[in-house]
């Protein structure tokens, strides 16, 4: 699973924050449903130790089969790296 994390530089109540489907995806706590794309969802998350507050964007593996999608998700994490 391929994951994109955004930093928000905040910290928030990790109680707060309950996720839907999943609770947890390694050492993040996952929250509310911030938005959905074409093959791409964005939830709120919280770092389980740190409690910095930040969004993950979690992509449907499956929608991800075409290479001409899978090349510009390549594209949009080396952009994102270099910010």
């Amino acid at each position: 699973m391929q994951e994109t994390i955004l930093a928000m530089q905040k910290r928030c109540d990790q109680s707060e924050y309950a996720a839907l489907n999943f609770t947890q995806i390694g050492d993040y706590r996952l929250g509310k449903h911030l938005g959905q794309g074409a093959y791409a969802s964005v939830k709120q998350a919280v770092h389980r130790a740190t409690g910095m507050l930040l969004a993950i964007k979690i992509y449907d593996k499956f929608k991800l089969s075409e290479p001409s999608r899978k090349k510009s998700v390549i594209r949009e994490v080396q952009i994102l790296k270099k910010l």
